[in-house]
């Protein structure tokens, strides 16, 4: 008798994706009014689904739990960013101000794992979504 096949995971959430995710949610909640939790994730997945960087479906649940680590590391980029421009070096240009600060976002956000190794505590893939992010209520 044979086990069961694992469900197989679906593609990865892309860069790109992140940025569409961040624009397909921020459209329903500058909206929301007496919205449940069901239907206000049900809206931001049919706006996602209309973002062009969109790559694959994605169901409402995907998009949920994707947004709360993008929310988390968002926040945290933000807070890097925001420490690093208070003391930003003269003459610094605005590329390597966004390397530093992703550097800073880095090393500042470190996870022990089981095995004692340190690794990226967040799953920061678009910078350009937690600056979006940063304009929403």
């Amino acid at each position: 008798m044979s086990t069961p096949a694992a469900p197989r995971r679906g593609q990865g959430i892309t860069p790109a994706e992140d940025l569409a995710l961040a624009r397909a949610w921020k459209y329903p909640s500058e909206t929301v009014v007496d919205m449940t939790s069901d239907a206000f994730w049900g809206k931001v997945a049919r706006v996602f689904q209309e973002q062009p960087e969109k790559s694959h479906p994605r169901t409402a649940k995907t998009l949920q739990s994707r947004w709360t680590l993008l929310q988390g590391a968002s926040q945290k980029y933000l807070a890097a960013d925001k420490l690093y421009r208070a003391n930003i070096p003269s003459g610094e240009v605005e590329e390597q101000t966004l390397v530093n600060v992703m550097e800073l976002y880095r090393r500042t956000n470190k996870v022990t794992a089981k095995d004692g190794t340190k690794r990226d505590a967040a799953s920061l893939r678009s910078s350009a979504a937690a600056f979006l992010l940063a304009t929403c209520p």
